[in-house]
């Protein structure tokens, strides 16, 4: 959720040579001759080891993040800053004050994930942490009290994605897992219950992405959805809830959800998107919700879907944006209207991550920019007085890229 999505794309898979697969085979079908061709199936929905080497797994590094009113990046050497809202302690510095320039929070970091109000991410030996607001069990540690410093939470986890008030992590071994609010079955797991800690939804997912609803690309690349359905975010033709995850469509690389709508980029290139159009997210002419799946644009690389606007990157490496600016302006020419098309931002972009009312870009050179709303400080520019900026600013040289 860019703030309330997760925007950009994470994708996990686990290499296991082929002798390795010819003896776990052969284990199995001695197991169950010896048990007389018997199988138990066990299923537990408390967090497991694996026996997978984790020098084994591919995980792509999610090195920016834009929440609901607050930031968060990856420095080279593997230090992770906050900067933006903290009322609910969401940056993970021990206090709620608000901070307009990137503060230092914790060192081994390789993946994050900036929510509403809330942050988690993965450090270098996999495990998962979170912090900030809890009030649904969002968080994942069992409470459901608001934590101002990072908590472990599990282990073994290449992806992460916060949405409104869940969120949800792939494992090394494929396996899905979601916590928090439920009261529309954005959890998956067929029930409305809240979970207050990770239970296991799926198996052989790649990406997710959260908001008010839940995505996830299976690694056969098909996309499936589950959760609120009021705007038609699902994409299943409807605007009913569900419970458990829904096939969408196939061929998919990546998907971005924000809340009321998702967007998706298949493999040929061309994005698609379906829910709410209110402000023209789609790009199209007229704006009128959509409850399937809606061709976009062709020739994309990237896509992260914010609360407002869409910014995608193309071959080249250039970054557009459309539509919304409100009056405070995110997109660079610094005209604050809506755009129904998409308005060309900058060139050498590698990474875009739209939030809730501001909009991250990292470069090629590991130079950060940011642009759009800044009245919890959230764009990092060192103080707040300058309550938007309709115009790229450069905040920091030093970003991881987000090589493997």
């Amino acid at each position: 959720m860019g703030s309330i999505n997760s925007g950009y794309v994470m994708k996990a898979s686990i290499s296991i040579k082929r002798n390795e697969v010819l003896l776990i085979i052969i284990g199995i079908v001695s197991l169950l001759i010896l048990i007389g061709g018997i199988s138990i199936i066990f299923r537990t929905n408390q967090p497991q080891s694996i026996s997978v080497p984790l020098d084994s797994i591919e995980i792509n590094k999610v090195v920016i993040s834009a929440g609901y009113n607050h930031s968060m990046a990856i420095t080279d050497d593997g230090h992770l800053w906050a900067w933006g809202g903290n009322r609910y302690g969401q940056l993970g510095d021990g206090t709620t004050l608000d901070r307009h320039a990137p503060i230092r929070i914790m060192d081994d970091v390789i993946t994050v994930h900036a929510g509403h109000n809330i942050s988690m991410v993965i450090k270098s030996d996999y495990s998962l942490w979170g912090w900030g607001d809890n009030v649904a069990g969002q968080i994942g540690d069992g409470t459901t009290i608001n934590r101002l410093t990072p908590v472990h939470i599990m282990d073994n986890v290449v992806a992460v994605s916060s949405g409104l008030v869940h969120s949800m992590a792939i494992r090394a071994d494929g396996t899905l897992w979601a916590w928090g609010n439920n009261s529309s079955g954005q959890l998956g797991d067929g029930t409305t219950t809240n979970r207050h800690r990770p239970v296991q939804v799926m198996s052989n997912v790649a990406a997710i992405s959260t908001s008010g609803h839940s995505t996830a690309i299976m690694t056969d690349g098909s996309l499936w959805t589950w959760g609120w359905n009021m705007m038609g975010e699902l994409g299943d033709g409807t605007t009913i809830d569900r419970h458990n995850p829904v096939h969408i469509m196939d061929n998919v690389i990546a998907v971005s959800s924000a809340l009321g709508y998702t967007a998706a980029l298949r493999a040929d290139g061309s994005l698609w998107a379906w829910g709410t159009d209110y402000w023209g997210e789609y790009g199209l002419d007229i704006p009128v919700a959509r409850y399937s799946p809606v061709h976009i644009i062709d020739d994309v690389i990237a896509v992260s879907a914010g609360d407002g606007s869409i910014t995608i990157i193309r071959e080249d490496g250039r970054l557009f944006e459309w539509p919304l600016v409100f009056p405070w302006g995110s997109i660079e020419d610094g005209i604050t209207i809506n755009r129904l098309s998409p308005v060309y931002i900058m060139s050498d972009v590698i990474v875009s991550y739209t939030g809730f009312s501001h909009t991250m870009a990292l470069r090629s050179d590991s130079s950060l920019w940011t642009w759009g709303m800044n009245l919890q400080g959230q764009l990092g520019i060192g103080d707040n007085t300058m309550l938007n900026s309709a115009y790229p600013v450069n905040i920091k040289e030093d970003i991881m890229l987000p090589t493997k």
